[in-house]
């Protein structure tokens, strides 16, 4: 909720966000509003019946048009898209950072120049580490058991330093 609150502060454009800041106290003070973890929702619906109940988009992180940003000591897992995906991004730092058992990529950087990726691990994605821009740095990046271990999209002058891809089905 303190998210909620932040945003309708840093976004005072619209006279009717004054109205909005009460929401979450209206939310808390409702006792049928229990807040509770997906696993614990999911499995709340097999009790009861339910058969193969999944929750069909679970995003990790994601990332448009954004830039200088720092993504550092990250674990996703399970996302049923991306692990950690930056679209349109530059001058990125993504260290120590771990992706498994996602959909699509681990680690996508899409039409992003600049980025610093640094002690990432990826594996059991469809792609390991997917980057597609210019002038981007990779350091000791492991991969395994990914269909793409570590993949060069439309890149010039990028660096790849230290680098392991075993067990993915095409590497590098």
């Amino acid at each position: 909720m303190s998210l909620w609150r932040r945003w309708i502060k840093r976004n005072p454009a619209i006279d009717e966000h004054k109205d909005l800041m009460g929401i979450p106290e209206e939310y808390k003070g409702n006792r049928d509003n229990i807040p509770d973890t997906l696993k614990s929702q999911l499995s709340a619906l097999e009790t009861i019946g339910f058969k193969d109940v999944d929750c069909y988009f679970k995003y990790g992180i994601s990332a448009s048009s954004s830039h200088d940003n720092n993504i550092t000591n990250t674990t996703i897992t399970n996302s049923s898209e991306y692990g950690l995906s930056i679209f349109l991004g530059n001058n990125n730092n993504i260290v120590d950072v771990t992706s498994a058992n996602n959909t699509y990529e681990g680690v996508l950087v899409m039409i992003g120049n600049g980025n610093i990726l640094q002690g990432i691990l990826s594996y059991n994605n469809y792609l390991g580490v997917y980057t597609r821009g210019n002038n981007n740095a990779l350091t000791n990046i492991t991969t395994y058991n990914n269909t793409d271990g570590i993949y060069f999209a439309q890149s010039s002058n990028s660096n790849l330093t230290n680098a392991s891809a075993d067990d993915d089905f095409r590497s590098l």
